[in-house]
């Protein structure tokens, strides 16, 4: 039963020690990334730093009253909290005024807010409570689909407020979805997806020879793909000398034939794919076996989303969206865009070596060549200051603090509070590997933030209560 008269009695203490961390070194780093030249006042209240600490001391707050909060009335909520949050993300669209092409602030005065921020935990909450069900099922086809909703439903809507970048970080739970017994398969899916839909941009209009590269690299990625799920649910004997002699027999055709004409040697995989098709068509046809008949269907939808890439990057996503895209892909060069902030932000990094410059003592921060160097590209001011080794020990306390979440989800003796731990865990994980990623160059620049370390309220508020929570919830689950 859970302690009503000192609710700190079972506290992790470990994970609220790296939390304490990180906040620490985050406001540091944020005092450091706005410090101006004149030798302003470190707690000017006036500026970024001194609002950012107003917020932890608020959030400390906060988080120290949801301490005291039964633990069942938490749960009983979820789904109304949920429904109320769905309805303030909807109607953010309407009323939120345009701010660098979203609309995703609630502004009150001076006052402002991101419902898209504390969706995310609304959404854990909810998911969880979902799935303690006594009848869940993630096998069953309805409770599967009504648990993707839950996560889609704030997607759809936040994407609606043009702000892709909190948008993404829910697709982090289909570890939530994994760990409660969804298939590796799935898995396998959404890396194929993923590479193919990158492969179809990337490669989109090049040709070698007549060799048109988008055509072939995601043909060849979806037969080899094709062929792995056949050989896993298709049971026909000796299944891999067709999966491995049709493309064989189809190079060595075009081969031959490009002796008397040119070959867009695309057509291999292409050719191939359509032959295993109609194979596993006719498996369907005369044996009723259903695998074959998904795989050619896994196929056909594949085939449909290599046609719909180039219309909905061309006329669904926003051009700032492209050039983002584009320039992270090396499809172009933009010196003074995006391309500008990765490249600036990379020479930070570089220019701080083994063991940084010092605190306030980064000139490329100092003199603001970065830009956004307080929020989406803060990392660049631990690279420039701290060096290899401060970033290095940021990078390890957010592993800690990872690995630290995960083991405290997987301890839960209540599915809501497993649901839940690795929910938190999930948002962790996409948000530190996108933001610093994007600060290298190696992910496309979405406006992402850094947990506890990137400027705003919003953003400190919701990865505290994301922790708070689950800290509670394992409190009151442990024997007292």
């Amino acid at each position: 039963m859970e302690d009503k008269i000192n609710p700190f009695k079972q506290l992790d203490y470990i994970t609220l020690l790296v939390y304490i961390l990180l906040v620490a070194v985050g406001w540091f780093t944020i005092a450091s990334a706005t410090y101006e030249m004149d030798n302003a006042p470190l707690l000017d209240f006036s500026g970024r730093a001194g609002a950012q600490l107003i917020w932890i001391g608020a959030t400390l707050l906060i988080g120290g009253a949801l301490m005291f909060i039964d633990l069942n009335l938490i749960k009983s909520s979820s789904f109304y909290l949920y429904v109320l949050m769905l309805f303030v993300l909807l109607l953010t669209i309407f009323i939120a005024p345009e701010i660098k092409g979203s609309r995703s602030w609630i502004a009150i005065g001076s006052f402002r807010i991101q419902p898209a921020e504390f969706s995310k935990m609304v959404t854990a909450m909810a998911l969880a409570a979902w799935m303690a069900r006594y009848e869940f099922d993630l096998r069953s086809r309805k409770e599967f689909f009504v648990a993707v909703l839950i996560v889609f439903a704030p997607i759809l809507l936040i994407i609606g407020q043009n702000e892709t970048g909190s948008a993404v970080a829910f697709f982090g739970l289909i570890l939530v979805f994994y760990r409660e017994g969804l298939s590796a398969l799935y898995l396998l899916l959404i890396t194929f997806v993923a590479s193919f839909v990158i492969l179809s941009i990337r490669f989109s209009g090049e040709n070698i020879g007549g060799t048109y590269l988008g055509l072939l690299f995601c043909f060849s990625l979806l037969y080899i793909v094709s062929a792995i799920l056949a050989l896993r649910y298709v049971r026909v004997r000796r299944l891999w000398i067709l999966c491995l002699g049709i493309p064989v027999v189809a190079a060595i055709g075009f081969g031959i034939a490009s002796f008397f004409m040119p070959v867009n040697w695309a057509w291999v995989p292409i050719s191939s794919g359509i032959i295993f098709a109609i194979i596993g068509g006719l498996n369907y046809l005369f044996r009723r076996h259903l695998p074959s008949l998904l795989i050619v269907g896994f196929m056909l939808s594949s085939v449909a989303i290599y046609s719909s890439v180039d219309y909905f990057f061309y006329n669904i996503l926003q051009p700032h969206q492209q050039i983002r895209i584009r320039s992270s892909l090396g499809m172009e060069d933009d010196p003074k865009g995006i391309g500008y902030n990765v490249n600036q932000s990379k020479i930070a990094i570089g220019s701080g070596g083994l063991l940084g410059k010092g605190f306030h003592n980064g000139t490329q921060t100092k003199l603001k060549y970065v830009p956004e160097q307080e929020t989406d590209f803060i990392f660049s001011t631990i690279g420039e200051e701290q060096g290899f080794v401060g970033a290095s020990a940021v990078l390890l306390l957010f592993l800690f603090l990872v690995w630290r979440l995960l083991i405290v989800a997987d301890r839960q003796s209540t599915i809501y509070g497993r649901v839940y731990g690795y929910s938190v865990a999930s948002f962790f994980i996409i948000h530190i590997v996108i933001n610093i990623g994007m600060v290298l160059g190696i992910t496309p620049v979405i406006g992402i933030p850094l947990p506890f370390f990137s400027y705003g309220g919003s953003s400190m508020l919701s990865f505290s209560l994301l922790i708070f929570l689950l800290l509670k919830i394992d409190s009151a689950n442990k024997p007292h």
